[in-house]
């Protein structure tokens, strides 16, 4: 019973130290220069990762930048090809889930619980490797199309109301009145209700209009566009922006009347590659474009004007060549080939500017391999990016301001006695793994003792390990690993002890303090890691005195709390010590809280400041 009672004392301590420690930097603190925090792995032999450098390179971010950072949340492979375009759907919970053309067909994946759903099968005959699928939806229905032939061809048109447990497919419709199998692109105009899809190369054939007023059984209603075909197109509330393709235009239309639309607008661009795709921004001002050749740029267009359209902006990534772009908010998400996914912020339409660049693939060449897909339209803020070799990247991204610091707690103690440092953390970032690099040195030859983590918010990480050690110099390396398989979590965001090291001052001792400082030992530097991001925080060291200091006012800081703050972390520090093999608290008058002549620390302290801290007994004896 009373095992049991001190276990759930502790958890309650642990918990109640957890919601605490929140901890949240305002983003106009600093303004600084704006780092892309990602990077990807040169190995082909494991999934690109975000690999992060080695220590001695950390010193690309440090407190204080501004940081772009895309980093995995998932990554999941469909196969070794046939990877083309990707969307999303949010149920009526909120879960979001990610929709992938694959080889197969259809996949689904629930991104809260990471579990691939199913695959529902579509067509593969005349397409070789690549079954160039593309999803939209409306309601709860998925449709895709595709310009292969076979299994379910046409528009194919999934039940999704099931989920989580499972996707019903309803059956596969045709494209037009003439019962066209194949389609290369689709879109969907949610407002109005209407499914349109990439047609032949007629005149006033190239784009087919399809009726969702029973979405389960789109029919047919018109078609239009230009002679010789299009390649994509963007719907929404009845007007459509087209990319012509093989045609050098880009045109727009109302489409009111769907047996005859009115063409707003057609506009040649100059110098044009192949007119690949198009999309608007939100308050429909602005378009951007893509043209699948190497070295054309995606094109950011004021529309405004549709008489007066003007070239306003340009961006392209290493591989220089972009697939497709698609604009949420004031930022373009883009599809790019062997770059991966890009995302270029374009509050300022004439000066697009780069925040970060996910690498899903090992080359940066202008050919057709890496990232087919892009949908950001996700209510968590979650990117997925479909590769063209079958993987599907769950991507996360934020911008953070990197107000960081590791510190050293001074402390004092007496001649002969051992005496406890803390070294303590402000994380802004969910942290992984810290890397503690320690000299001392000073008048009193003090030596290190031992190292610990017990009562501290790490004290669940599950590789502690010295990375350096050389006690004869007074230099030490330390490395806190939350996981090194990702199945613990990383430490949150907040402040406190991460380290307590405890040192033994020698009998006799005599002079001012000795210092302890964070400083780098040989290639190990003072770092904190994120996920996909490795930086430095600033640093402050601290001092040990000599004195009588182990005990100040009464007893009860039984984990050395600088402050001198007796709370449940002293109840968890005493917990561990008697219970489970933890060190000896750093100042033994403290944590004698019934201040018994014999000076043991005993179950009958525990009793004494569990009574105290909950139970409003009387408070513990004065120091001594």
């Amino acid at each position: 019973m009373q095992s049991n009672f001190f276990r759930s004392l502790t958890a309650v301590a642990l918990a109640t130290i957890t919601a605490s420690s929140a901890f949240s930097v305002p983003f106009s603190v600093l303004q600084d220069t704006v780092y892309t925090a990602s990077r990807n792995d040169s190995d082909s032999s494991v999934p690109f990762m975000n690999t992060l450098p080695s220590d001695a390179a950390a010193a690309d971010y440090s407190s204080g930048d501004t940081v772009f950072i895309m980093c995995y949340d998932t990554i999941y492979s469909f196969g070794a090809y046939g990877g083309t375009d990707c969307w999303g759907w949010r149920g009526p919970d909120g879960t979001e889930y990610a929709i992938m053309g694959v080889y197969g067909g259809v996949a689904f994946v629930n991104t809260a619980t990471r579990q691939v759903i199913t695959t529902v099968p579509g067509p593969q005959g005349g397409c070789g490797t690549i079954a160039w699928r593309t999803m939209g939806t409306y309601q709860h229905y998925c449709y895709a199309v595709s310009e292969c032939y076979g299994t379910n061809e046409g528009v194919m048109v999934m039940d999704l109301q099931y989920l989580p447990d499972s996707v019903h497919f309803i059956g596969s419709f045709p494209i037009s009145f003439l019962g066209d199998p194949t389609s290369h692109n689709l879109f969907v105009d949610t407002l109005k209700g209407y499914l349109y899809t990439e047609g032949d190369f007629s005149a006033n054939y190239s784009i087919h209009i399809l009726s969702l007023a029973n979405p389960a059984s789109p029919t047919y209603v018109s078609s239009f566009g230009p002679y010789n075909g299009v390649h994509d197109m963007f719907v929404m509330n009845d007007t459509a922006y087209v990319a012509e393709g093989y045609n050098p235009y880009f045109s727009v239309y109302d489409m009111s009347n769907k047996f005859a639309p009115i063409l707003l607008k057609r506009f040649n661009i100059p110098g044009s590659g192949f007119v690949h795709n198009i999309w608007p921004t939100e308050d429909r001002e602005y378009v951007a474009t893509t043209e699948e050749n190497a070295n054309k740029t995606v094109k950011v267009w004021d529309v405004r004007d549709l008489n007066n359209i003007q070239l306003v902006g340009q961006y392209l990534a290493p591989s220089r060549l972009a697939h497709n772009a698609r604009v949420k908010g004031d930022t373009i998400f883009i599809s790019h080939y062997e770059s991966g996914v890009a995302i270029v912020d374009i509050s300022t339409p004439s000066a697009p500017v780069e925040l970060g660049v996910y690498d899903t693939w090992i080359n940066e060449t202008p050919n057709f391999n890496g990232c087919w897909g892009v949908f950001p339209f996700t209510s968590n803020g979650l990117v997925y990016g479909s590769n063209m070799d079958g993987r599907l990247f769950v991507l996360t991204h934020q911008k953070a301001i990197l107000a960081d610091t590791m510190r050293i707690v001074s402390s004092a103690g007496a001649a002969g006695s051992q005496v406890r440092v803390d070294v303590e953390a402000v994380n802004s970032l969910p942290i992984r793994r810290f890397v503690i690099p320690i000299n001392w040195s000073g008048p009193f030859n003090m030596t290190l003792a031992s190292v610990s983590t017990a009562g501290l918010r790490t004290a669940y990480f599950e590789e502690q390990t010295f990375t350096g050690y050389d006690p004869a110099n007074k230099r030490i390396a330390y490395s806190l690993t939350s996981s090194a398989s990702g199945t613990s979590p990383d430490l949150p965001p907040g402040s406190g002890p991460i380290l307590s090291l405890y040192f033994n001052i020698p009998a006799g001792a005599t002079g001012g303090p000795n210092s302890v400082l964070i400083t780098p030992y040989n290639d190990k530097q003072p770092t904190f890691d994120q996920k996909c991001l490795r930086y430095l925080p600033d640093t402050l060291s601290g001092t040990v005195s000599l004195g009588s200091l182990c005990c100040v006012g009464i007893r009860g800081n039984v984990d050395g709390d600088p402050a001198d703050e007796i709370n449940v972390a002293d109840v968890v520090s005493l917990v561990s010590y008697l219970f489970q093999s933890g060190p000896f608290p750093p100042c033994g008058e403290e944590a004698n809280v019934d201040g018994s002549a014999a000076g043991a620390v005993t179950v009958a302290d525990l009793t004494y400041l569990v009574a105290y801290l909950f139970n409003g007994s009387v408070a513990p004896l004065s120091c001594l």
